[in-house]
């Protein structure tokens, strides 16, 4: 049972949801310079490093720097970020997964 379809869907929800945390605490350490309660010291130099991966502009938006490319605009709300990725899969004809990756 460990690899079923179930299991599988639950382990990336629970990454997802990590992740997301995780992206809010950098922007408020951007905004706020408030390091997270729960950052040990041995942890706090690892997230400040994964924090200068992304800067806030002063209406509020995060970004993720890209190297050479355009910056990555970060979507916190889940409700906007599905928006996204429906209008995207369904304005490329439904061409699948890796075709929305790739336009995004």
């Amino acid at each position: 049972m460990a690899g079923s379809p179930a299991r599988v869907l639950l382990g990336r929800m629970e990454h997802t949801k990590m992740q997301e945390d995780m992206l809010r605490e950098i922007k408020e350490l951007h905004e706020d310079r408030s390091l997270p309660v729960k950052v040990t010291a041995a942890a706090e130099k690892k997230f400040y490093k994964k924090a200068s991966q992304y800067y806030v502009t002063p209406d509020g938006r995060m970004f993720k720097r890209n190297k050479e490319k355009s910056p990555l605009l970060v979507v916190l709300d889940p409700d906007i970020r599905n928006r996204i990725l429906i209008e995207a899969h369904d304005w490329l004809g439904h061409k699948g997964e890796q075709a929305v990756y790739d336009v995004l």
